[in-house]
């Protein structure tokens, strides 16, 4: 299969199948200029993200309390409390 047909039905970008195929995640073949993902290699993927070799734990970020400096945010507020 194509791998711009195979994109567009994932819906991943090209950026990331780039990264993939430099990671070594996906492996494709170039015939006469065009790149195409055999089904072995899409069998391969697959499994390989069903059993979890491309996951990552998530965290997120943890974010600081707005503090009210007495610059413009104060300005802000004060407008807040008056209406």
């Amino acid at each position: 299969m194509a791998l711009k047909k195979w994109l567009m039905q994932t819906g991943i970008s090209t950026s990331t199948a780039w990264r993939w195929r430099k990671a070594g995640h996906l492996k494709t073949v170039n015939i006469y200029g065009r790149v195409y993902l055999t089904r072995k290699a899409h069998e391969d993927f697959v499994s390989r993200a069903e059993a979890g070799d491309f996951s990552q734990l998530s965290i997120t970020p943890k974010r600081e309390p707005n503090k009210v400096d007495g610059g413009a945010g104060a300005a802000a507020a004060a407008l807040l409390v008056s209406l």
